[in-house]
């Protein structure tokens, strides 16, 4: 099956003529909306009948309502079709009209039909049929006139620099436009690694004696300090002592003197961690301040408890980068949330206007302690920058109105608008109640329409008076009208304003 698609003015004639220049035997034939053919239903018959002298078969289709409806009609069975009439009072003309230059259909003569050739019956019954459906059909659609038209646009690019001022009111004067300042509160908890190293551990401890070779009693303080010199380490007294000095001791021979030294036993512990400070029984060391000669100490038993090791700790820098990487997170967060606070009427979210502020925070460790992760759990308020997508539009409206041509108003419908914010600067702000915005204007002027006087110049007038009238319209590019659904005798556009629909484009 052959798919022949009509244009909208195409008349019965053109159909006709378009069919029998096919070869194929069955055609789809696509029908517009809003085509001349549903003015009259005879139009549609003569193209089946010629079809059907001619051995094709034809389909319509359409999305026409009025169509559709006039398709279904013309395949009712009670339905009269050009078959029915005797062919030689079936003599059909196609003339042009001189108002239009476009064919029509003059009706056959009803009186001249031999009513032998049917089923009284069926006949009275599909006029029945057909009188009440056209009845009811004609109540149920009110008619109602479509009009398009598409006018000569021109370009206009305006770039500007505006001022959003929380609370202000718009002012074209000083290039203001009214903002308002979103607020939102939020908990975010983030957590990083410690760099920080530290050497901990424990110090050995343990006993000494302490030797005292002077005749004289020395007493020694906590805190005084005893060199193993062998590996240089040191060593603190952990309490007072008081060491006696030597006694003379009898002897076997005269002529030599012995002396016993005098002792004290102490505690000591390690100056410092690590386990090079456990050393073993009876090692020596020296008293820090005095001669060996004086005094000398060795080790009662071994000194042991000494270990060391390194571990990760808080560091400075560890706590200012956790605080930033917070600081930022609420500041994303307050973000998304003032976002999801913005109005229904095109509420729009400055970039770059909020600002997030600490007001309280909460660390698991601090500065020097002992830990592999440091949390911080802080609570953030935050406020951003708004304005209505409207109310600039408004604004940008008055502030090109001196550079529209006479006649011509903004596009409603072709127009972009950019803005960009110019950021914290010598000669801009960027707040969350303040900020400098570079504005763009992209649209088109048209001819002004006022949709209301032109409906009023429409209303009950014929098709061919309203395209007089749309055809008079300065830099008109193409129009159209059509009444839907289309009833035989009722071709005006009605006097009802309300159901004249007017659609204006851009080229």
């Amino acid at each position: 099956m052959t798919r022949l698609e009509l244009e909208i003015h195409d008349d019965a004639l053109a159909a006709v003529n378009k069919i029998k220049s096919l070869n194929d035997s069955g055609i789809e034939l696509i029908i517009p909306e809003g085509s001349i053919l549903f003015d009259n239903i005879l139009n549609l018959k003569l193209i089946s009948h010629v079809a059907e002298k001619n051995q094709k078969i034809v389909q319509f289709t359409t999305t026409d309502e009025a169509g559709m409806e006039m398709i279904s009609m013309l395949e009712e069975p009670g339905t009269r079709t050009m078959g029915d009439y005797p062919q030689k009072d079936f003599e059909t003309e196609l003339t042009a009209s001189p108002e239009k230059n476009r064919f029509v259909l003059k009706e056959p003569k009803l009186p001249r039909i031999n009513l032998t050739q049917f089923n009284k019956r069926a006949i009275l019954a599909g006029v029945a049929l057909a009188t009440l459906f056209g009845t009811v059909f004609f109540i149920s659609k009110k008619p109602v006139a479509y009009t398009k038209i598409v006018l000569e646009s021109q370009p206009l690019t305006r770039s500007l620099t505006i001022k959003v001022v929380a609370g202000a009111d718009t002012n074209a004067e000083k290039m203001i436009l009214r903002g308002q300042t979103l607020e939102s509160a939020v908990e975010v908890t983030d957590e990083i690694a410690t760099t920080g190293e530290e050497l901990v551990g424990k110090k050995a401890a343990g006993k000494v004696i302490i030797y005292n070779k002077t005749d004289e009693e020395i007493k020694l303080d906590k805190g005084d300090k005893l060199n193993y010199d062998e590996k240089d380490l040191i060593y603190v007294l952990k309490d007072n002592v008081k060491v006696p000095p030597k006694e003379e001791q009898p002897s076997s021979s005269p002529s030599e003197i012995v002396y016993k030294l005098g002792e004290a036993i102490v505690d000591i512990e390690a100056a410092d961690i690590g386990s090079a400070y456990n050393i073993d029984k009876d090692e020596t060391l020296e008293v820090v301040g005095y001669k060996s000669s004086q005094m000398t100490a060795k080790t009662k038993d071994d000194l042991t408890g000494g270990e060391s090791k390194k571990v990760k700790v808080v560091s400075e820098a560890d706590k200012t980068n956790l605080q930033k990487k917070v600081t930022d997170t609420a500041k994303e967060k307050a973000t998304g949330d003032i976002k999801s606070k913005l109005g229904r009427n095109n509420q729009r979210l400055i970039e770059g206007s909020v600002i997030a502020q600490i007001t309280k925070e909460s660390y698991n460790a601090k500065v020097g302690d002992e830990t592999d992760k440091l949390t911080l759990t802080a609570y953030a308020s935050a406020a951003g920058l708004t304005y209505l997508d409207s109310e600039l539009n408004s604004l940008l409206d008055k502030l090109v109105q001196n550079i529209i041509p006479a006649g011509h108003d903004l596009s409603e419908k072709q127009r972009e608008v950019t803005t960009v914010p110019l950021g914290n600067s010598n000669t801009s702000v960027l707040s969350s109640s303040e900020a400098d915005l570079q504005v763009t204007l992209k649209t088109f002027t048209v001819t002004r329409i006022d949709k209301d006087e032109l409906k009023k110049s429409l209303a009950g007038k014929s098709v061919a008076e309203a395209e007089k009238v749309l055809g008079g319209i300065r830099n008109i590019t193409t129009y159209s009208i059509g009444i839907k659904p289309a009833i035989p005798f009722f071709k005006k556009v009605p006097k009802d304003l309300n159901r004249i629909n007017i659609e204006i484009e851009n080229e």
